[in-house]
């Protein structure tokens, strides 16, 4: 029921009072919304539901809104005949939006939650090339796209994945410049538990496109390239564990730059309760010892509220998924 202008959201009175969305912007008070549309009403009467025509500058004070019109110089992409490639060296500057140091190719290993592959490669100018960067999984012998519950590929337009483009050099831009372009994905997944990644192998794949050699002028013909990044392995996450008077506290820690949701109780960037997590104790004697207490979860932890049996050295957490750690009791 809120009725939106350069005014604001004008709200009825019992909204305003009981702190209704965003009441600060009506900083007149609680009739505000009010005195405003009864303002409204009173101009329809005297004015709307009338012949009256009312000149729409009538002191002259508006400038002519017919504008010259200048030609602007075309320039078109740069023939970018390395695109498709990887280049030997990370750039000198190369811009990402997680503001952390960009890699060539992603690790080995992506623990689940906690790792983030990244890829940079050559592409297109800009004009022609705004790259689809897929994930694919190594599913029975053969490189498969990763799909969501819906049936979507896994890719940067949902955005699982984030891409970011950087031309060297920066300026002039009608100087022949070098595109690079970078990707990175977090090891989450789309839906669903998000510390569940499925673990296995992964790679991401990239489509482009470079403007072809007979394109002049706009629009601009273009012919496609593709690559694919090293492959990586999506291992378990590793489980924060610490232990009190109280108990162990347990949770799965997103990374500092971190961009995923990774539990409604949690944080992107920082800790995340273990869901349906387990407690095991290693005794002295080499065996293990179940312990049935059910964590509670509380500011993005999950809290055990025990105290170790006698002859136990080691507490380890783990969950259905195979997210674990070991914490060793001294």
């Amino acid at each position: 029921g809120y009725a939106q202008d350069h005014e604001g959201y004008l709200l009825i009175p019992e909204d305003w009072l009981v702190g209704g969305y965003e009441p600060n912007i009506n900083v007149w008070g609680p009739l505000q919304g009010e005195h405003i549309m009864e303002g409204n009403l009173d101009m329809m009467a005297t004015n709307l539901l009338t012949n009256k025509l009312e000149p729409h500058d009538p002191h002259g004070d508006f400038p002519d809104t017919t504008y010259p019109v200048r030609e602007l110089e075309p320039t078109n992409p740069d023939a970018t005949a390395d695109a498709g490639t990887v280049p030997d060296t990370v750039p000198e500057y190369l811009w990402n939006p997680l503001e952390v140091p960009s890699q060539l190719q992603p690790d080995l290993e992506i623990p689940r939650v906690q790792g983030i592959a990244q890829f940079i490669w050559k592409g297109g100018d800009p004009a022609v090339d705004l790259p689809r960067v897929v994930l694919e999984h190594w599913v029975d012998d053969a490189w498969v796209e990763v799909q969501t519950s819906a049936g979507h590929t896994v890719s940067d337009t949902l955005p699982d994945i984030l891409t970011a483009h950087t031309p060297d050099p920066l300026y002039p831009h009608d100087v022949a410049q070098t595109h690079y372009w970078w990707a990175a994905w977090q090891a989450v997944p789309h839906s669903g538990l998000r510390s569940a990644m499925p673990e296995g192998d992964y790679r991401l794949r990239v489509y482009g496109h470079v403007a072809a050699d007979s394109s002049e002028s706009w629009p601009y013909e273009v012919a496609e390239y593709s690559l694919t990044s090293e492959p990586f392995t999506v291992t378990p996450a590793a489980i924060a564990l610490s232990m009190d008077e109280t108990g162990i506290t347990a949770s799965i820690d997103g990374p500092s730059s971190g961009y995923r949701l990774i539990d409604l109780e949690g944080s992107s960037r920082g800790t995340n309760p273990v869901r349906d997590a387990t407690l095991t104790w290693h005794m002295e004697d080499g065996s293990v010892l179940e312990d049935e207490t059910l964590a509670t979860i509380t500011e993005g932890h999950s809290h055990f509220s025990v105290s170790p049996p006698d002859g136990a050295i080691a507490a380890e957490v783990s969950d259905p998924d195979g997210n674990h750690s070991i914490l060793e009791i001294e």
